[in-house]
């Protein structure tokens, strides 16, 4: 609103003036080191279809990451959706994150201008941070008495989507399937939010005769691993009731029984 300061008696003028905002956010994302991986930047409250907002990457250092570095880095400003939402996109190529394999986590950073209005701050620095997995298995192996159903299993951890492959096979490489001799083979199935996967193995009782040895073979396109192998035992145990040896049992006397398993 504005009035005259030399002509108390004019009537004001009123102007309305919009003031344009956006929220910038991003969320913690699990990445391995062995393959690409995209962090995102999510710009909201837009106006929809309208003018994308530039966004800016720093890398870990400080330093601002250059479109032109294209061996690193593909970066990709998006564009405003239906709900004006913008997703600005940074992939970090694989050759890239070998610099970070042997951190917990990195973090990089997004700022926001806006494209249609030069003189517009830019907004503060965004973190957006990135969590590094490490691929491990983990084995179970109860024993079981001889000549019942035993169930072994491996979990292998640090994923962030299914395995491409799994298999059992014997320790002399012969392949153990669901329709072959009995036995039950379980993928499991991507765990989140603790990134495993459990596959398991059920021997039956027909088979569960000996001390045996298995051998889990998984393939993890991510972790960049083919037919990793983890061997698991299958172990059993027998009961026998005894006497003392050498004893003599009479009539109103006690009998001690000795419970041992081999």
């Amino acid at each position: 609103r504005v009035t005259s300061g030399s002509l108390p008696d004019s009537s004001h003028s009123d102007t309305t003036v919009n003031v344009n905002v956006y929220a910038v956010s991003s969320y913690p994302k699990l990445v391995t080191t062995a393959v690409d991986q995209t962090l995102t930047c999510t710009i909201g409250e837009l106006d929809v279809g309208g003018t994308p907002v530039n966004v800016v990457w720093k890398d870990p250092d400080g330093l601002a990451v250059s479109v032109s570095d294209t061996t690193n880095y593909v970066v990709s400003q998006g564009r405003v959706d239906g709900t004006g939402i913008q997703l600005a996109e940074l992939t970090i190529k694989a050759v890239k994150l070998a610099d970070f394999a042997a951190e917990s986590s990195f973090t990089y950073k997004c700022s926001v201008t806006s494209s249609q209005y030069a003189d517009s701050p830019a907004s503060t620095d965004l973190n957006v941070v990135a969590k590094v997995l490490e691929l491990g298995v983990n084995k179970v192996n109860t024993p079981q008495l001889f000549g019942t159903e035993a169930t072994i299993s491996c979990t292998v951890t640090g994923l962030t989507k299914e395995l491409d492959s799994i298999e059992w096979t014997t320790s002399s490489s012969v392949p153990v399937t669901t329709k072959h001799g009995g036995y039950t083979v379980i993928d499991g199935g991507f765990i989140t939010p603790n990134g495993s996967q459990t596959i398991t193995l059920t021997i039956p009782g027909t088979l569960n005769i000996l001390n045996e040895t298995y051998v889990c073979l998984f393939t993890s396109n991510e972790h960049r691993v083919t037919n990793q192998t983890a061997a698991v035992k299958s172990q059993i145990y027998n009961l026998y009731l005894r006497p003392n040896g050498g004893c003599r049992v009479f009539t109103g006397s006690n009998l001690t029984l000795t419970c041992r398993y081999f």
